[in-house]
């Protein structure tokens, strides 16, 4: 996410909160332009420490966010914070999502999911992938009540009207002022919804075509939800429906880039694995479900060496 960060020229500072010591010593290490690496511990409260055990390290990062804001605009004074997610790749300066923002103290970005599987009762409107606040009234106030809320329920899953940190975002608009919803459909392209669009490379740019209207707009940037790299030379891309352009035209240079990067990393610490490797179970259940992905069309498991070849 970095990189494509910088190869797209727009001017930015990242601060990465580091979940522990190792990942705060690979950061300081690689040594990135334009990149401050933060243990969380800097922002950690008695009110976090308090809910801290009883929740997963993905639990615990979702909680952490509103909290890692604020740390910010305190801080280092920043005017204008943009959460991401890590596994966000850009290929176009999302000055042009700054842009839309205007006057704005809050954009939020939709799933707008493929109709045929919307998740939205379960997953809610927003994807917390892509939050920008304003260092303003309205902006603090939307995140002091979204940290009080995820301090008190922040769990995988969907629960009583709750998943995670991100359904709290649905009520808004009408909840708090100055707030936006992201129209450009380039930014919050994800695996939940690329059915909708198909993609071409035009003079080193990715546009989207949405079928529907057929209508072109630039992509800023793609989410890519799920991707894991399995220990028996696999990758899986997630259960979802993938043409075969997306994959050649958005996954296989986001893999490959991956690698590079993997390479760095194993220059600093080479016991470390940032793919994540993980054991692919083959349990009878395993089967059952590779097998309904197969007549889904979403069984989106590939050997790395032959997709990247």
């Amino acid at each position: 996410m970095y990189e494509s960060l910088k190869k797209t020229g727009v001017s930015f500072h990242l601060y990465i909160f580091t979940i522990d010591e190792r990942a705060q010593n690979i950061l300081t290490g690689l040594a990135l332009d334009s990149v401050t690496p933060i243990p969380v511990r800097e922002v950690e409260d008695a009110e976090l420490l308090h809910v801290k055990q009883g929740r997963t390290v993905a639990e615990y990062c979702w909680t952490l966010k509103s909290s890692m804001i604020f740390y910010l605009m305190k801080t280092f004074g920043i005017t204008l914070c943009t959460y991401l997610d890590g596994d966000l790749y850009f290929y176009s300066s999302p000055a042009i999502l700054r842009d839309e923002m205007g006057d704005a103290s809050i954009v939020l970005t939709p799933h707008r999911y493929t109709p045929k599987r919307d998740l939205t009762n379960v997953s809610g409107i927003y994807c917390a992938q892509y939050l920008a606040f304003k260092n303003d009234a309205h902006g603090r106030d939307a995140l002091q009540w979204w940290r009080a809320k995820c301090i008190e329920w922040c769990f995988s899953g969907y629960h009583d009207g709750k998943s995670g940190d991100q359904m709290y975002l649905d009520d808004w608009l009408t909840r708090f002022h100055g707030v936006h919803a992201l129209e450009h459909p380039g930014g919050g392209l994800g695996p939940w919804n690329v059915q909708q669009y198909s993609f071409q490379c035009d003079g080193g740019k990715i546009v989207g075509i949405e079928k529907r209207t057929h209508k072109q707009f630039e992509v800023v940037f793609y989410h890519f939800h799920f991707v894991r790299f399995l220990d028996d030379g696999y990758v899986e891309l997630g259960d979802y429906n993938l043409s075969k352009d997306v994959i050649d035209i958005l996954y296989v240079p986001y893999l490959r880039a991956l690698e590079s990067v993997n390479r760095k990393i194993q220059n600093i610490d080479g016991s470390f694995d940032p793919r994540g490797t993980r054991t692919r179970k083959r349990t009878p259940r395993s089967a059952i479900t590779t097998l309904k992905r197969i007549v889904l069309g979403r069984n989106n498991i590939f050997r790395l060496k032959s997709l990247l070849a």
